[in-house]
């Protein structure tokens, strides 16, 4: 779940089905349309276990390998949350928009959010990077009986947070790009 550290942080954004493919039988292969910021259009390759996925609870996805053959394709890729991006994306950064709050993954996945929420969601991701940091440069486990320990107060904050949105009933918000709303 780490997108921080997957070498293709693209990111890929899905957003409606393809029902232009047909089985031999005539009915048709409903196939998920998949963007990349780099690449526009692109597809879940063909043995991939998300292929014939025609509904996702999120509506972006984190991929391993994207390789051109005969389209370009991306391989192991999973849909994610929008905490997940926030928390282990790149930078984030609050913006206003047209009398809007948005929260931004590198400036260009960008989520509807009170700035409230937008400047302590961004506050928590420093506290994670600072801790990571930490982590690296001092490598020794998390002890999660002592929840007054920051470490335990960062991480648990960030697990609550992302089962939160995971347990609540998911809702497809269109994310945006700089130039307009996904439909």
């Amino acid at each position: 779940m780490l997108l921080h550290f997957y070498p293709a942080q693209d990111s890929a954004h899905k957003t409606d089905v393809n029902m232009s493919e047909t089985l031999g039988s005539g009915s048709p292969i409903l196939r998920v349309k998949v963007y990349t910021k780099t690449d526009g259009l692109v597809a879940l390759h063909p043995k991939s276990v998300n292929v014939e996925q025609t509904e996702f609870h999120y509506n972006w996805l984190i991929y391993h390998l994207k390789m051109r053959t005969s389209s370009i394709y991306l391989y192991d890729c999973t849909e994610v949350s929008p905490y997940c991006l926030l928390f282990f994306g790149g930078d984030i950064s609050i913006q206003k928009d047209k009398d809007q709050e948005t929260i931004a993954v590198d400036e260009w996945i960008v989520f509807q959010s009170p700035a409230r929420i937008a400047y302590l969601v961004k506050e928590l991701r420093k506290e994670l990077d600072i801790l990571l940091q930490e982590k690296i440069e001092s490598p020794r486990p998390v002890d999660w009986k002592d929840t007054e320990s920051r470490d335990c107060a960062v991480l648990s904050a960030i697990t609550d947070l992302i089962k939160t949105q995971e347990e609540a009933a998911p809702r497809s918000f269109p994310p945006r790009l700089q130039d307009g709303y996904y439909s």
